[in-house]
């Protein structure tokens, strides 16, 4: 396979990768969102305190899908073309995306810690609701960053092997 076409092929691969995560985790959000409003409005203390940390962590998400999912196609069909400024400005893009999961796996374990912080000092089944919504969203952002870096890194991979085969 010709290195443009590998390399088309890793642009097709990440972005719809993207845009099926973004569709499944916006209609995920939606449910998730309608379920933590009843447990907001007819629930006890903790389905209360576990709603509102959901339903909160439920709209973070669903946003930030929803940026994905409706990406402007013509920023693809440039990339397609595989010229060398493209792929430079794009090989320098991801290269920082991939070097940012850090801070987010920092940040959804400080999240996860305080969960923990909240669960050992408070016995309030409010706070122990909003405390098992933060053990929630720390693991799933884990999850979720887990195989999001394993496809950026797999398509930073493609481009830098483009970069060194074509501009070289």
């Amino acid at each position: 396979m010709p290195a443009t076409d590998h390399l088309q092929a890793a642009i097709h691969a990440y972005f719809d990768g993207q845009r099926r995560a973004a569709i499944v985790g916006g209609a995920a959000s939606l449910l998730i969102i309608a379920l933590a409003l009843v447990a907001i409005l007819y629930g006890g203390a903790f389905q209360r305190g576990l709603g509102v940390t959901v339903g909160i962590t439920a709209l973070l998400i669903g946003g930030s899908g929803a940026s994905l999912a409706v990406r402007d196609d013509r920023g693809l069909a440039t990339l397609l073309e595989c010229q060398p400024e493209t792929i430079v400005a794009e090989t320098a893009r991801m290269t920082t995306v991939v070097r940012n999961y850090r801070y987010y796996r920092a940040a959804f374990a400080l999240i996860g810690a305080v969960g923990v912080v909240m669960l050992i000092v408070r016995f309030a089944p409010l706070v122990d609701g909003i405390a098992v919504g933060l053990l929630l969203l720390a693991a799933l952002g884990l999850a979720i960053d887990h195989f999001d870096r394993k496809a950026a890194t797999t398509y930073l991979d493609a481009l830098t092997d483009f970069g060194q085969s074509a501009f070289s």
